[in-house]
């Protein structure tokens, strides 16, 4: 581009830098909305820094190009030149980053190819590890604006981070409305070897210590079952899978706990649960509450990060402090032997979660995020 009347009217070139392509809200998120933001005139491009590239095909499928960087090694400091030269070939107008690799390679490698605007995305803070967070601090105030998904995210950059809240964006996620029947339920629950009759307990996300699931084996276990069985799938891959493997083994709860690994059809596991569980200790603004709820599940959640800023407790579901076992059992209980209450708090999400969370009211939010950096940075495009 070589002046803003050009870059407001004609297509706006935006890098997407993610940590990896594998399945994960972040990535699920880029993945149904991208291809919307072409009818507003942006040519989006994607890259991994890592070889994760199990989404790469989806996104290729709606006409966006994937780069890797195939970085596998932390000690692997050429991918900043790897990504260096694929800007500089692309010369995108902006470059967008995601998740914490990602921030630190793409900041360093947009500074130096020149690129205008640089915005990096805060999806979850505090970010685990002393260095994490003091590094986050220092990318933070040199890249040109930071997008974020909650307010509790926006307050704690501001507070801890020293950053003007002028250069921080709060965009709320947005959903494509999956609109599954009953027939995928009992579909659904036919290939878990799960009756009708049964309650099943759903936890989604990455095998990692940050999401907390070994609360929800625990929990299970302390349950008081009275005359219905209980059931959890937990739906990822990550780190943690032996630990919670064998804790699954040690609580004797090898028929009523399956781990699922990494799959592609979480929209129909979800529609086979009777609630949607997130023990997570920390987090940002966890897609799984709102895709839970777009489903018409309870939800029980950690008051953590921006949870709630969409979990109104007992209105749309049901808050417990994070590391409190005893008080998510009770909270699970409520659920599982109250159903005119579990069936009220998950109509009251459902209508929140569509009446807010659209796709539409992202796309145009983030349509419009775009433009004023465009503006705000005119002078950047000689």
């Amino acid at each position: 581009m070589n002046d803003t009347s050009h870059s407001l009217t004609n297509q706006i070139k935006i890098f997407h830098l993610i940590t990896n392509l594998g399945i994960g809200g972040t990535q699920n998120g880029l993945l149904v909305n991208l291809h919307k933001l072409s009818c507003f005139g942006f040519t989006n491009i994607v890259c991994s820094v890592t070889s994760d590239s199990t989404l790469a095909a989806d996104f290729e499928a709606n006409d966006i190009p994937v780069y890797t960087l195939d970085m596998n090694r932390k000690s692997d400091i050429f991918a900043i030149s790897r990504l260096s030269k694929i800007l500089k070939k692309e010369k995108p107008d902006i470059l967008h980053t995601y998740l914490f690799h990602a921030n630190l390679i793409g900041t360093l490698a947009g500074r130096f190819s020149g690129i205008p605007i640089i915005v990096n995305s805060e999806r979850i803070v505090p970010n685990k590890g002393f260095h994490r967070r003091i590094i986050s601090r220092g990318l933070n105030k040199v890249t040109h604006a930071i997008e974020t998904n909650s307010q509790a995210n926006k307050n704690y950059i501001c507070r801890k981070h020293n950053i003007d809240q002028n250069k921080i964006s709060v965009i709320l996620p947005g959903f494509e409305l999956n609109n599954l029947d009953n027939a995928t339920r009992v579909t659904y629950r036919k290939i878990l070897n799960i009756s009708q009759s049964e309650f099943l307990i759903g936890c989604f996300g990455r095998l990692d210590q940050q999401k907390g699931f070994e609360y929800a084996i625990k929990a299970l276990s302390q349950i008081d079952y009275k005359d219905r069985k209980i059931k959890l799938i937990i739906v990822g891959e990550g780190p943690e899978r032996s630990l919670l493997m064998n804790m699954v083994h040690e609580l004797n709860l090898t028929n009523e706990v399956m781990l699922l690994g990494q799959r592609t059809d979480i929209q129909e596991l979800m529609c086979a649960t009777d609630l949607v569980f997130v023990p997570s200790r920390y987090e940002g603004l966890p897609r799984v509450v709102l895709e839970g709820m777009m489903a018409e599940k309870p939800i029980v959640a950690t008051n953590v990060g921006g949870v709630s800023e969409v979990v109104e407790d007992t209105v749309n579901g049901l808050l417990v402090p994070p590391d409190d076992v005893q008080l998510m059992v009770q909270a699970i209980s409520r659920i599982v032997h109250d159903s005119g209450f579990a069936r009220s708090i998950a109509k009251v999400g459902m209508d929140y979660a569509r009446t807010n969370f659209s796709q539409e009211r992202y796309i145009k939010e983030l349509h419009g995020f775009y433009l004023r950096l465009i503006e705000q940075y005119s002078s950047q495009f000689v």
